[in-house]
């Protein structure tokens, strides 16, 4: 439980050179890293507590298991028809080595609970470093870390956990820590200056509010988030304003982003047309993208749903 506790709290790190290891190992695991290292140790000892007739080892013969394991196969078959070589599988083989570790370290719902407090003090561990990246590079928050809108995709996920947990505390201290923590994580988002993870937690927030505390609620944490568009120094506000006003013209480089984003989202449903079936590859999107889009560089889709179906097929 431990080790898995301490892989989530050096995980935003990950891109850091200090926790690089070498190109690969064994010429299984591209870019080998102190998490990856941790993970394998973890397999190791998983795979010997199963070995030893731990009872949740049937669980790896649940329905949900024998899915994933189909999509894996479904990766490698994808991978052998559109020639993606063993990149895309060697990803998708470390989702399958680490299964078994989360499966034997987390047990109970405290050991549940530890794992989510986790996740939501890795993020807020990990702000100075990337305030410091965000500074050095005079980007967006995330920069350095992840790519900025998957950063903000995280911050989202994370987000209402820590206000879960503030509600939850039957300690005062408790409670406002987390809501404190939580706050935090809303600042990282807005520094993140992500269009989607704005709205997406501006949804996320409507509902849990509105479950809570009724319309009121749900109103009042609106008018929160907007006033915050206004206060926090960000171009989130002149950013978010493109999404609803089309007239007026952008900036150079969010007219640019604008144009990029519609283009990819075009070209992925062309790719799906073109090769419904079988897909154009695991991880070949990126590389083919400026083929179907006109753009200089290649790059994701900016939509999972899209990207993988059109890297997969049916």
């Amino acid at each position: 439980m431990w080790l898995l506790a301490l892989m989530i709290l050096i995980m935003p790190f990950e891109a850091s050179p200090y926790l690089y290891i070498a190109p690969n190992f064994l010429g299984v695991f591209p870019d080998f890293t102190v998490i990856k290292l941790l993970g394998l140790v973890g397999f190791a000892w998983a795979m010997m507590r199963l070995a030893s007739g731990h009872p949740h080892g049937a669980l790896l013969g649940s329905r949900l298991a024998s899915l994933f394991l189909l999509f894996f196969f479904g990766v490698l078959f994808a991978g052998l028809v559109s020639g993606s070589g063993f990149l895309a599988i060697s990803r998708y083989l470390a989702f399958l080595t680490f299964l078994p570790f989360v499966l034997m370290s987390v047990q109970t719902q405290q050991d549940l609970g530890r794992v989510l407090r986790a996740m939501a003090l890795s993020l807020l561990i990990v702000f100075p470093y990337a305030l410091r990246q965000m500074i050095r590079f005079n980007d967006r928050l995330g920069v350095g870390l992840y790519e900025t809108n998957y950063f903000a995709t995280i911050l989202v996920l994370v987000i209402p956990l820590a206000f879960v947990f503030a509600a939850q505390a039957t300690v005062p201290s408790r409670r406002w820590l987390w809501t404190s923590a939580g706050l935090l994580l809303v600042l990282e988002l807005f520094l993140t200056s992500s269009r989607g993870g704005f709205l997406g937690l501006l949804v996320a927030g409507v509902v849990f509010l509105y479950r809570r505390r009724g319309l009121a609620g749900a109103v009042g944490v609106m008018a929160i988030m907007l006033l915050g568009l206004i206060i926090v120094p960000t171009d989130l506000g002149s950013r978010m304003w493109t999404v609803f006003e089309t007239e007026t013209a952008a900036p150079a480089g969010l007219e640019a982003s604008n144009k990029a984003h519609t283009a990819l989202f075009f070209a992925a449903l062309r790719m799906i047309a073109d090769n419904p079936i079988f897909g154009v590859g695991p991880l070949n999107f990126k590389s083919l993208s400026t083929l179907y889009t006109g753009l200089e560089q290649g790059n994701i889709a900016h939509n999972s749903f899209l990207e993988v179906a059109a890297e997969f097929g049916i």
